[in-house]
């Protein structure tokens, strides 16, 4: 079927659905173009490209939940099931004075959309905002769930306890209009499920990726090692799949960090133009290398709250102090350290607590406290993309 055939039964379909209706033309008008988008089922998704609408819309900032929130909650052999919602968008109506923001044509006629569309800036927000309620509700029954947009997550202590939170839900959601997409929920609790493009398993403790998400990243990484120059724009379309991928990769964040800086300073040099062309140098390829070498055999550990050692550190101008288990250390920075930015210090500092207490461990997790808060984030995110000697730090204490 050609692409013209796939639109006009898609167009259809959305107009069976009340999604959208043909207009008429008015002056202060917004028409986009149309096209289509693979959904991870091989079908495609009618998206209306709102691209130059959204650059007049004012969004929000807000938080959304995802596949971290799920990490926090999971615990050794819980219990997990999946709902999805079918065509939840459709479900928001647009106020008849909007809908002319909305509009495309097609084979001669005009259309506008009747109900929130796929690619509007303020729509995750809205139906986020509008979900908020009945999670809640969810939540006030004692039932542990994680929810980003129209994709669900259910969790309990046995199959029992997860298969009733699973009924429970369903009632409700179906009890406000939406529908239960059958075809991609998973109602059967287990305790290894599929959830936002990851795959998590309670029973060992890991998150991992989907095959066919390991053989996208290898295929790119393969593309960029062997080139000195590509476009900054395929470059950041890289960045951008290995950061989702990050949370199932032991120390991907890690070996992404000189990736997103070369970025950074690639659109610098270049006045924010994707277009561009970028050099690849050897310490990305280092770090292609280290993604193609491991990407079919990572994982990563489902954090708990359970720790093997907890150590304090703190660090001023002139040195640098740690505590553990009833015991202290310390010691003084020399004229060229002392010389470096305090944040450097007090990564240092967590380095000579990790060198005084925990140089004999392994494989073990270790909690530690600094009142740092540039420090902390550079840990946990391993790394810094504006300044480089963060990056250096945090590969001299992890690596």
């Amino acid at each position: 079927m050609s692409e013209f055939q796939q639109i006009r039964t898609e167009i259809e379909n959305l107009l069976k659905m009340g999604a959208i209706e043909e207009c008429e033309h008015c002056p202060d008008q917004f028409v986009s173009n149309i096209f289509l988008a693979d959904k991870p089922n091989g079908k495609k998704r009618f998206i209306l490209n709102l691209k130059q609408l959204n650059a007049y819309i004012r969004t929000c900032h807000f938080k959304m939940e995802n596949a971290r929130t799920a990490i926090r909650l999971i615990q050794k052999g819980t219990y997990g099931a999946t709902i999805d919602l079918k065509d939840a968008y459709y479900l928001l109506p647009i106020h008849e004075s909007s809908r002319k923001f909305l509009r495309f044509h097609f084979s001669g006629c005009l259309y506008q959309f009747t109900c929130l569309p796929f690619g509007l800036s303020s729509a995750p927000f809205t139906f986020t905002k509008l979900l908020k309620p009945v999670v809640q509700k969810i939540r006030s029954q004692g039932i542990m769930c994680v929810n980003y947009l129209d994709d669900f997550l259910l969790l309990g202590k046995s199959q029992q306890d997860c298969s009733r939170h699973v009924q429970l839900t369903i009632s409700l959601l179906e009890s406000l209009g939406f529908v239960i997409n059958r075809d991609k929920s998973v109602l059967i609790p287990n305790t290894s499920w599929k959830y936002l493009g990851f795959l998590f398993n309670s029973l060992s403790m890991t998150i991992e990726l989907p095959q066919e998400k390991r053989q996208k990243i290898k295929e790119g990484a393969q593309y960029l090692v062997g080139r000195t120059h590509c476009s900054i724009l395929k470059f950041s379309q890289f960045i951008g799949l290995l950061t989702s991928a990050c949370p199932a990769v032991k120390y991907g964040f890690l070996y992404s960090k000189a990736f997103e800086r070369s970025k950074f300073l690639a659109l610098k040099a270049n006045d924010e133009n994707y277009l561009a062309t970028m050099h690849i140098s050897k310490e990305i390829v280092s770090d292609l290398e280290w993604w193609l070498k491991n990407i079919h055999s990572c994982y990563n550990d489902l954090k708990t709250d359970i720790f093997d050692l907890e150590i304090y550190t703190d660090a001023s101008l002139s040195g640098w102090g740690a505590f553990s288990q009833g015991a202290s250390a310390y010691g003084w920075w020399t004229a060229a350290e002392a010389d470096q930015h305090i944040n450097i210090l007090e990564l240092q500092a967590i380095f000579c607590g990790l060198k005084c207490f925990a140089s004999d461990r392994r494989d073990c997790r270790i909690l530690v406290r600094t009142d740092n808060t540039t420090a902390l984030a550079n840990v946990n995110k391993m790394g810094s993309v504006q300044y480089s000697k963060l990056i250096i730090e945090n590969h001299v204490a992890m690596g």
